[in-house]
């Protein structure tokens, strides 16, 4: 298990920016009610932020060292776990849910941190 979380958190900012790209290249071909493909959009734009946000594990050394008083409280296997299943999950379930049950759903997508 350690050796794939040392390899997550050597290459996930570089999986979100390469995910970014794709979903965003594919969007054109996208056919969606108009509400639901702004959902559909928000998974690639979070990732680009996240690409903006954690290149150089920049944000976990900001928040340990001026949230968390110098601790190492914000974990790289804390980082992975709040990115990947939580955010990029519950952005993936929002979108199911809005295609299936009405754009509402959307609205359990979690925003960027900086735009709240």
């Amino acid at each position: 298990m350690l050796k794939l979380q040392a390899w997550l958190a050597d290459y996930w900012v570089i999986g979100a920016g390469f995910m970014a790209a794709s979903l965003m290249a594919a969007a054109p071909v996208v056919s969606l009610p108009l509400p639901v493909f702004l959902i559909f959009l928000h998974n690639p734009v979070y990732m680009a932020h996240q690409v903006e946000e954690h290149t150089g594990d920049r944000f976990r050394k900001f928040a340990n060292e001026h949230v968390f008083g110098g601790r190492d409280a914000l974990t790289v296997a804390s980082v992975l776990v709040i990115n990947l299943p939580f955010v990029w999950g519950i952005n993936l379930l929002a979108l199911y849910a809005a295609f299936l049950w009405g754009p509402a759903w959307g609205l359990v997508a979690p925003p960027p941190m900086s735009w709240s």
